[in-house]
């Protein structure tokens, strides 16, 4: 389970409902977003998958990034993502 207090999310696929442009739902991740958004509110949550779905978006303080460098015919033509995050060591 992904835990209250998780700054950062790593998934496969994105959440069923976000930056699924290019993709089919089977493809999804089902039933994370309302825990995410809801439960953990965590700063950013990353994934892939969706090849012509890259790029972010910020939904309910949580940024959302599809971070696939490659398009559809799994050509590298993405650039790589940078986020600088609060500091959580206090």
């Amino acid at each position: 389970a992904i835990t209250v207090g998780t700054v950062i999310v790593l998934l496969h696929s994105p959440p069923l409902g976000v930056m699924l442009e290019g993709g089919h739902p089977d493809w999804a991740a089902p039933y994370i977003l309302t825990h995410l958004t809801q439960v953990v509110q965590p700063e950013l949550c990353v994934f892939g998958h969706i090849h012509e779905g890259y790029g972010e978006i910020e939904l309910k303080g949580t940024i959302y990034a599809n971070v696939a460098y490659c398009d559809q015919y799994y050509d590298p033509v993405q650039p790589p993502k940078e986020w600088i995050l609060a500091d959580h060591n206090d």
